[in-house]
């Protein structure tokens, strides 16, 4: 399988007034291209701090990183934010919707930030969300919506600019059990129809039969890689 994303001897050190903190001691992954790929282990394992890395939102004390070929640890923060801004898209725990705008809205207003044209906007935007199965509900607010539709919204602003990796930090850790599958089969659909990479951590065991790739962190390293 082609990876988009590789990590190469990745060590991240945290320097603190105490003794240093090691969050990755030496890691070497490959993330396959357009794969719903899941990163587990227990707290402190080192999931987060693995995708903040891949994600250009961190850089490793040692080691490379790798995103479709670039050497993504070495560019400038400016060729770095680019990355993060076009070929990105990032969800996490906190949906962070704006209140006072409809779930149209919302995803509109990233595409205009992304300098879509109106009629590429609303087609784009419209298209999103039925993607993830909110097409009936595009006119509410976030406050009529329930906790899984209002992550569904999050997710269809999160790939509105056509991002080629999605990263989603525990999207799923506040929600029920019914409400998180519904949010995995959205990630499972648009791997599917998109072709995009979706790079998930999570504490929860059960994904572990949905996802084509699961990666297991443990202190710091890589303890197992599963590939369905």
């Amino acid at each position: 399988m082609e990876s988009v994303l590789s990590a190469r001897r990745v060590v991240r050190r945290f320097d603190t007034s105490q003794t240093p903190v090691v969050a990755l001691g030496g890691v070497d992954v490959e993330i396959p291209r357009g794969k719903f790929v899941v990163l587990q282990g227990p707290s402190g394992s080192g999931k987060t701090t693995l995708m903040n890395i891949f994600g250009a939102l961190d850089v490793p004390t040692e080691g490379e990183v790798f995103f479709d070929g670039d050497r993504l640890d070495s560019l400038s923060e400016h060729r770095r934010d680019l990355i993060r801004r076009n070929r990105y898209g990032f969800v996490f725990q906190s949906v962070a919707l704006i209140a006072m705008m409809s779930a149209y809205e919302n995803v509109e207003l990233a595409l205009r930030i992304a300098g879509y044209e109106p009629k590429q906007r609303r087609e784009r935007a419209e298209a999103c969300l039925a993607a993830v199965g909110m097409a009936k509900r595009m006119q509410h607010k976030p406050g009529e919506l329930s906790g899984g539709e209002q992550q569904r919204v999050a997710i269809a602003r999160a790939i509105a600019h056509r991002p080629s990796v999605l990263f989603a930090d525990e999207p799923t850790a506040e929600l029920d059990s019914h409400l998180a599958l519904q949010v995995i089969k959205v990630f499972t659909h648009l791997v599917e129809t998109e072709g995009l990479t979706i790079v998930m951590s999570s504490h929860d065991a059960n994904l572990r039969e949905l996802a084509d790739v699961v990666i297991e962190l443990e202190d710091g390293m890589v303890k197992d890689v599963r590939t369905r």
